[in-house]
């Protein structure tokens, strides 16, 4: 299955560039999310990888709930990890679905 590239215009995208760099453990709670340090699965299916490099600055995978990659509009996995999380916060809310 190949990857969701994002568009610059995208709304969700959008929004995942206004969140902040870091996320806690208990935001990410309030958000649907759970896991541990590398690997964080959302309630509605979708999952955050980290690939393990410890200086990797795109290190976090994103896996929509069909199986299919997010990429942002660089063609990249994702930066940060709040941001990640902000995109699948704004993509449930605005009622769209992969």
């Amino acid at each position: 299955m190949a990857n969701l590239h994002l568009q610059n215009e995208d709304p969700a995208w959008v929004a995942a560039q206004q969140a902040g760099t870091r996320i806690s453990p208990k935001g990410l709670a309030e958000k649907g999310w759970v896991g541990s340090e590398h690997l964080f699965k959302h309630v509605a299916g979708w999952q955050l990888q980290h690939c393990g490099h410890p200086t990797a600055n795109y290190p976090w995978q994103l896996i929509a709930p069909n199986g299919q990659g997010v990429l942002i509009p660089a063609g990249r996995a994702w930066p940060r990890l709040a941001m990640a999380a902000a995109f699948v916060d704004a993509f449930i809310r605005a009622g769209r679905c992969l």
